[in-house]
Parts: structure tokens; C-alpha cells; sequence
């Protein structure tokens, strides 16, 4: 594997093939406190993560939700995440690695972990 590999935890589903090229992109956004102020919410074992190849987009509901009593509910009628978010970084390159693994013990029972050689232009990732 190259010395300059990113390993990416994921909870849940991204069985992308090795060599394929993907993006993943990590997300923040401010969310109101109940005493009026704001906190920083983010989520990074919950990227966004495309298959540059198939096309195909990973990722988990809260990029796509607006919360609420019904925040488990999913806008699968866009590809674009909520405005309220901020892009923190991002990465691109070729998957060198994954590996999906069944947890039947957590509330989340699928975890993926792919291995991923930058391009150059994420070289800056880190």
C-alpha cells in the first residue's frame, strides 16, 4: 500500500471496488443550543462519498435531513446536501482497499473502512 494512504472509517455502507476513484467529503454545519446559542455539529465517520467511476453516492442522512420530529426521514429527491452545511475538506484518489464488516452488537450495524491513495491535488488533505 502507499505510504501516503488515507484510511477512511465509515459507519455505514460503501462497498466501493478496489480501483475504483471516489471523492469523499466531510460536512459541519451550526445548530442551535436551547439557550440561544450555537455549536458546532459534525459527523466524520459519516462523509459523503462518491464513486467517481459508477457514480454512485454513499452517504448519511444528516447531510440530506432537516431535522425535527421526523429527522430519520430521508430527501432522497436531491443528490445536493442541505444548504446549511459547510464543506471542511475533502479528498480524492483511488481505493486501494475496503472492507465492509457486519456489527450485530451496535445500533449501527454496518461499518466500512476503505484505504484510498490521494491524487495529487488532495495531497493537502491533511
Amino acid at each position: 500500500m502507499s505510504k501516503d494512504a488515507v484510511t477512511v472509517h465509515v459507519l455505514g455502507m460503501a462497498p466501493i471496488p478496489v480501483g475504483h476513484r471516489v471523492e469523499v467529503r466531510w460536512y459541519r454545519e451550526l445548530v442551535a443550543t436551547p439557550l440561544g446559542g450555537r455549536q458546532v455539529r459534525e459527523e466524520p465517520q459519516k462523509p459523503w462519498i462518491k464513486d467517481l467511476d459508477s457514480g454512485v453516492i454513499y452517504a448519511g442522512h444528516w447531510l440530506f435531513v432537516a431535522g425535527g420530529v421526523y429527522g430519520d426521514r430521508v430527501n432522497v429527491g436531491t443528490r445536493d446536501v442541505r444548504p446549511a452545511l459547510e464543506l471542511t475538506h475533502s479528498l480524492t484518489g483511488r481505493v486501494l482497499s475496503t472492507q465492509v464488516v457486519t456489527v450485530s452488537t451496535s445500533d449501527m450495524t454496518i461499518e466500512t473502512m476503505l484505504v484510498i491513495a490521494p491524487d495529487q491535488s488532495s495531497a493537502a488533505y491533511r
